[in-house]
């Protein structure tokens, strides 16, 4: 195993547990806070207060703890396959699902408990089913929220990890026919998409391969390699100058003496730098 792997992988476990450790006190002071609450409630009520059953209600919060780190991991290993295979529906359907699976099981599992804790008490057991509806319809809010957070947390956690560890390519290589031709990025000055073809323009020639922007993109260092129109990447540094056309859209002028258009819908990012 290489360095480079061994501190990687340091560098996950150690967030792991650094973010373990935040949700477990978060949850802790949650816990603290809501034990308060029933006690002063009880007082200034003239009620009395039970402090066990009102700590076996806190159970409800205490499962947030061991189920994060199940969650982060089923939540990292689909997003991980999503977004390197570019499934944008499997995310919306992960998003939509999963945090409803993960609190419908967290509200039966904390159900189970709460039946289980009285019927090894005096008297008589709670109702399960009972138990089950009052959490659905009390608590089932709750949990979605808490675990859709989760998701959002952990997507943009992944997201962001798989930018800073992603290599793009020095060279594509592709097959037209029979032939192999393998191209240096450095050399490409733009990318034109026509109709499932891409058309790679390099100092003096062009290229038509059939792929499309969204999986060049994947490979392009974003540093260099920016798209400026539904149908358009152009290399930055083959950049020679920009020419207004007065209404958001410009025309960019290339090194070679090519003339493509940068439209208003990707001007944004340009402004302030090259623009």
């Amino acid at each position: 195993m290489s360095k480079n792997s061994k501190s990687s992988g340091s560098e996950s476990e150690t967030e792991t547990r650094t973010a373990f450790l935040v949700n477990s006190a978060v949850w802790i002071l949650i816990i603290i806070l809501t034990l308060l609450q029933d006690y002063y409630g009880a007082r200034w009520k003239g009620e009395f207060y039970d402090f066990y059953e009102s700590l076996e209600y806190k159970l409800f919060w205490v499962l947030f703890i061991p189920s994060y780190l199940i969650i982060r991991n089923l939540y990292k290993r689909l997003l991980v396959i999503s977004i390197k295979e570019g499934h944008r529906t499997r995310r919306i359907i992960t998003l939509t699902a999963l945090p409803l699976v993960a609190g419908l099981i967290h509200l039966f599992l904390f159900a189970f408990l709460l039946f289980g804790i009285s019927s090894l008490q005096d008297g008589e057991p709670w109702d399960l089913s009972w138990l089950i509806k009052e959490k659905l319809t009390s608590r089932l809010y709750i949990v979605i929220a808490v675990y859709f957070v989760y998701y959002l947390l952990e997507y943009r956690r992944s997201r962001g990890n798989l930018v800073a560890d992603r290599k793009y390519q020095d060279r594509l290589s592709f097959k037209v026919g029979s032939k192999l031709f393998v191209v240096d990025t450095s050399s490409i000055s733009w990318i034109q998409a026509d109709a499932g073809y891409l058309e790679i323009h390099t100092t003096g020639k062009v290229h038509v391969v059939v792929d499309s922007l969204k999986h060049m993109l994947t490979m392009l260092d974003p540093e260099q390699f920016r798209r400026i129109h539904k149908s358009t990447i152009v290399n930055l540094r083959m950049i020679d100058s920009f020419r207004s056309r007065h209404n958001g859209d410009y025309d960019v002028l290339l090194k070679d003496g090519s003339n493509i258009r940068l439209s208003r819908n990707y001007a944004k990012p340009f402004r302030g730098t090259l623009l």
